[in-house]
């Protein structure tokens, strides 16, 4: 382990230690999101938890948890090993079916990773929940009674780095040679589905790491991985490579043309035409984006946590007052914010009208909306 890895180490042992002594609920970045949106939104999904049993959930963390055992250290065979099982929920949740999605997701970031050698990671899953307002040293010198009015948040860091080279972002910034970052993973069916610029994610990282390190880290790396099976191009029975375009990369059909026909240049036109064509396709299944935060930011994320967590936690200890006397949650002062969305995109609409008609919550179902505005345009 290198001395970086050892100060990371050694002060979010300090960090978590601090924390046990604090009795607030930490809050995350999503539940603050969900929280400004909507309270209603908010305090269902708190009572009424999603379901994340679910396909495209199951791939998520089976991705990240193969990424995590392999640049945690462990060889690919068994990261891959373990990823599969996560596939597997419970006896009755089994997503084996989209192992070879999976495994296809891993392979494929790792190569596109080794090619794309931006920096070395010394850290992975750094799971904290941070104090807001103080640094550590004040935080270890309050009382008992004090403690009591600290706001945390909470979140966990898919991984550390160091850059191992000048990184061009744009023409005004570049991040060092030798830089400290944070990474985050994260798994998509499409490009565009996350605004990283302006993600409040990327500010509680990095405020995380400044107060562990003591000191400025600025950038933040974001890995999409895209939801994507890639393909190997098919022979025809002539023995030519098949020149039909599909979901693959051009190294994949590169070196398909190479071991059919010795080189690229000897392909037939058709066959070099696709493989140019195929320039830049590693960005269709992988994408890498890296966004800097200045200390005014993070300052600023700071003191909007500590205004929103407090009341956060207000309305939730109101909700659940009395549930351990009366078996019920009281959602009366949480009412909704609607919008042009609600009717299109908010998967907990039809609880939300129920609560309003007084009527007994349906069970939840996340793909209730889609359904039926997919019902409705088939008759359509």
């Amino acid at each position: 382990m290198n001395d970086l890895a050892v100060v990371i180490k050694d002060s979010a042992t300090r960090l978590a230690e601090i924390s046990k002594k604090i009795p607030t609920r930490a809050v995350s970045i999503s539940q603050t999101r969900s929280w400004m949106q909507c309270k209603r939104k908010w305090a269902l999904q708190r009572i009424f938890p999603e379901d994340f049993s679910q396909e495209f959930f199951a791939v998520g963390k089976a991705v990240h948890k193969g990424l995590e055992d392999y640049y945690g250290g462990k060889p690919l065979a068994m990261a891959l090993e373990e990823a599969e099982k996560e596939l597997k929920i419970s006896e009755t949740q089994d997503f084996t079916n989209q192992w070879d999605l999976v495994k296809h997701m891993i392979t494929g970031y790792i190569n596109f990773n080794e090619k794309n050698h931006d920096y070395e990671i010394v850290a992975t899953e750094l799971e904290f929940e941070l104090p807001l307002g103080y640094s550590l040293d004040e935080l270890e010198r309050m009382s008992e009674e004090e403690y009591k009015n600290v706001s945390k948040a909470k979140g966990v860091i898919d991984f550390i780095a160091v850059t191992t080279r000048d990184i061009v972002i744009s023409e005004d910034v570049v991040i060092p040679k030798g830089e400290i970052i944070a990474g985050e993973y994260k798994t998509a069916s499409r490009a565009g589905n996350i605004d990283y610029e302006l993600d409040n994610q990327a500010a509680l990282y990095l405020l995380v790491l400044s107060e562990l390190l003591n000191m400025h880290v600025r950038y933040i790396v974001f890995n999409t991985l895209y939801k994507k099976m890639l393909k190997e191009p098919a022979i025809l029975k002539n023995g030519d490579v098949s020149a039909q375009a599909i979901v693959t990369t051009q190294e994949i059909y590169g070196n398909t043309l190479i071991s059919v026909y010795g080189s690229i240049e000897k392909a037939p036109e058709k066959c070099q035409a696709l493989y140019h064509k195929l320039a830049g396709s590693d960005s269709s299944f992988f994408s890498r984006q890296y966004v800097h935060r200045s200390q005014e930011e993070l300052n600023s994320i700071s003191d909007t946590l500590l205004t929103i967590v407090p009341q956060l936690n207000k309305d939730y200890a109101e909700i659940s007052a009395d549930f351990n006397t009366t078996g019920k949650y009281n959602f009366g002062h949480c009412y909704p914010n609607p919008g042009r969305d609600c009717s299109t995109m908010c998967e907990r609409r039809d609880q939300c009208i129920a609560m309003n008609k007084r009527e007994e919550l349906p069970a939840f179902n996340p793909f209730a909306v889609k359904l039926k505005i997919a019902e409705k345009e088939s008759k359509e």
